[in-house]
């Protein structure tokens, strides 16, 4: 029994000192404790403006900034800092298929869906920082975010509240006909507090709705690529269906995946790092329809 003791011992002391010295990757209590404080981050919702260039003159509520038609540039898992096992970001066509969407065929903002960051430092942040930056002088098209999984470790919420707008990561805005809800499922979960409050706004709110998130609320079921608690899966579907969302987006899911509820379509989109591509979200405010496109096609 001493023995066995011994050994087990041996092993997490083992397990601690690799984890330490990998100062750069995952922190020891984000390993141990895959679950970060989503109570604390995000309990209530915030209302801010549509997606704005300027942190200082957001778009007005209940407007319509972008007119009756327009497209939204989605990305999701960038994660900067990878192991070079990863291939290369996509840049060079992804910079190239912005040039040809200039002008009045540029999207009016993009949302990117989580893991910005591979293991949450600083200096991954900074690069997230750059291209937010690059898309926003160059192209002019704001980014917003939400956190995801990788974002958190090493402590790395105290970074995405400094780097990445609009520095929380549970909030709700409108384009006229449409709401548009981020949840922070960084954790795994929404949390007691941010699921109790989101449904009752959920049910509040006669628009139709367009939600997004890092994990997958369904995601084939897979349990390391969805939401941890089955329980909670299946009350946010039956959410989804009855208050008049119209699609989920989310990421974690590197492929990519589809699922057709009926009511609301529910897309995995597909990883800018690991699969290269990247997602155009085409809105009709009039029709109240959304549809989503892949690139590369």
């Amino acid at each position: 029994m001493k023995k066995t003791a011994a050994l087990v011992a041996l092993r997490l002391i083992t397990l601690c000192l690799a984890l330490v010295a990998c100062k750069d990757e995952y922190g020891l209590d984000e390993f141990l404790n895959r679950a970060d404080d989503v109570n604390a981050r995000s309990a209530y919702i915030t209302d801010i403006g549509a997606p704005a260039l300027d942190d200082n003159k957001p778009n007005p509520p209940d407007d319509k900034p972008f007119g009756d038609n327009y497209t939204v540039l989605i990305l999701a898992d960038i994660h900067f800092g990878a192991h070079s096992d990863h291939p290369d970001l996509p840049y060079d066509q992804f910079y190239q298929w912005l040039d040809m969407n200039k002008g009045d065929k540029k999207p009016a903002f993009c949302l990117a869906l989580g893991d910005n960051a591979e293991s949450g430092v600083e200096k991954e942040y900074l690069q997230f920082k750059e291209l937010s930056k690059k898309l926003e002088e160059q192209y002019e098209i704001p980014v917003y975010s939400i956190v995801g999984n990788h974002d958190l470790y090493n402590n790395g919420w105290r970074y995405y509240t400094k780097y990445c707008k609009p520095y929380i990561s549970y909030y709700r805005f409108t384009t006229g006909s449409f709401s548009w809800y981020a949840l922070d499922s960084g954790s795994g979960t929404l949390g007691g507090s941010q699921f109790k409050n989101f449904v009752g706004n959920l049910k509040a709110d006669p628009n139709p709705k367009i939600v997004f998130s890092h994990y997958p609320t369904y995601g084939g079921g897979n349990f390391y690529f969805s939401l941890s608690d089955p329980r909670e899966r299946a009350a946010l579907i039956s959410a989804f269906a009855k208050n008049n969302v119209k699609i989920v987006l989310e990421g974690h899911q590197h492929p990519g995946s589809f699922y057709d509820f009926g009511s609301f379509k529910e897309y995995n989109v597909s990883a800018f790092r690991d699969r290269q591509s990247w997602h155009l979200l085409t809105v009709d405010e009039e029709k109240e329809t959304v549809t989503l496109e892949t690139f590369p096609k």
